[in-house]
């Protein structure tokens, strides 16, 4: 009775401090809104010469978001398909950013979508796998993994480049990736390429060593608190033997390398508190920027307080020529007749209070209206992303 009686005054006390989080989250004016549950935020440029954009996904679209607040969907992915991952970066440094998306459509395949003539179009045939966008000591590349299933931590990482037929292909040349580790918990900072950075399963910062081979080449380990992943994606697999298998793909937080050479996380906590079409979203949620400190390992500088529901991906963000950190906070669960609601917040870089969209200084440009998409070019022969 009184284990029963603890464990209820501990659920009464996370609600309460759930509902006051979500209420400081309404209390803070928001960019953008909307009646849908956001999976990925990023920005990025369309042309060389053209603003830095916001771009924020959700289900199957990436909504483009104005510094006035205007949004408009840009693109859309294929029906009965939904975004999973959402990533940018120039991939063939032309000052263009192509994004990296990952899809769910019964199985799971990787897109990487270029920009040409302001208009959005896939570059190449999609990947059957998880697909990413990394920067690593030779510069950005394409990684792909796809072994064991649609399960992104099984299977080697391979380095991608498209063949005569349009197609991501492995090729020789790295991502020298530590034993077993997932195609999305490395990283590297701006200022040292060469270290590789990595977040474990069990949400510790870990630093990897240069030996290879070994079953735990980590040289160091946080020991702060630990970085919740912020979604799950629930799924179901088919063994060999015809078996179906209710699993859990926990999505890791996006990592952004930040140009004074750190990098901008995202942290929560392990309790769920909103399932949405399979999304499972952890309570809370910060976003933080971490700096190396030392030789080795890394140190936390920058903390926005607790808001929401959870904060599902964060970027910093340079609209007008001041930078602010622009994240996804999810403020409503879905209800059983209604949709979820997810609010776009802006954070102070400097302090990690949370700012208004008056912080943006001046209304900003509305975008012009996309044109109509032209078809997909054939590729020339192999072309490999630098």
């Amino acid at each position: 009775m009184r284990a029963l009686l603890v464990a209820a005054l501990v659920a009464t006390a996370g609600c309460a401090n759930l509902e006051q989080a979500r209420r400081d989250a309404l209390a803070v004016d928001a960019l953008w809104t909307c009646d849908c549950a956001v999976a990925g935020v990023a920005v990025g440029r369309s042309a060389p010469d053209g603003p830095e954009e916001l771009w924020v996904a959700t289900g199957r679209e990436v909504v483009r978001v104005a510094p006035d607040g205007a949004a408009e969907t840009i693109w859309s992915a294929a029906p009965f398909s939904r975004i999973l991952r959402f990533e940018t970066l120039d991939l063939d440094a032309d000052g263009v950013h192509e994004w990296v998306v990952v899809l769910d459509a019964g199985s799971v395949r990787g897109e990487i979508v270029e920009a040409v003539d302001g208009v959005r179009i896939r570059r190449g045939k999609p990947w059957a796998g998880w697909l990413r966008a990394w920067r690593g000591p030779d510069g950005p590349m394409v990684l792909g993994q796809r072994a064991g299933g649609d399960r992104p931590y099984w299977g080697t990482v391979s380095r991608l480049a498209i063949d005569e037929s349009g197609r991501w292909q492995p090729v020789e040349g790295g991502p020298e990736y530590p034993p077993r580790v997932g195609i999305f918990d490395p990283f590297t900072l701006p200022h040292a390429p060469a270290r590789m950075f990595g977040l474990r399963q069990d949400g510790r910062v870990v630093e990897y060593g240069p030996t290879k081979g070994l079953a735990s080449p980590e040289q160091w380990v946080s020991d702060g608190r630990p970085i919740g992943r912020p979604m799950e994606v629930q799924r179901t697999y088919r063994s060999v033997l015809g078996e179906e298998e209710e699993t859990v793909v926990r999505l890791p937080p996006p990592v952004v390398e930040l140009a004074g050479g750190g990098a901008l996380v995202v942290a929560g906590t392990p309790a769920a508190v909103a399932v949405f079409e399979d999304f499972v979203v952890h309570r809370g949620g910060e976003v933080r920027e971490v700096v190396a400190a030392e030789e080795r390992g890394l140190q936390w500088r920058i903390r926005t307080p607790l808001v929401g529901r959870a904060i599902t991906a964060a970027t910093p963000w340079t609209p007008s020529g001041r930078t602010v950190w622009a994240a996804a906070v999810w403020t409503r669960a879905p209800q059983e007749f209604g949709r979820p609601e997810s609010r776009v917040l802006l954070f102070d870089p400097g302090s990690g209070d949370p700012l208004g969209p008056a912080a943006l200084a001046g209304p900003g440009p509305r975008w012009p209206a996309p044109v109509e998409p032209r078809p997909p070019r054939r590729a020339r022969g192999p072309t490999e992303v630098p």
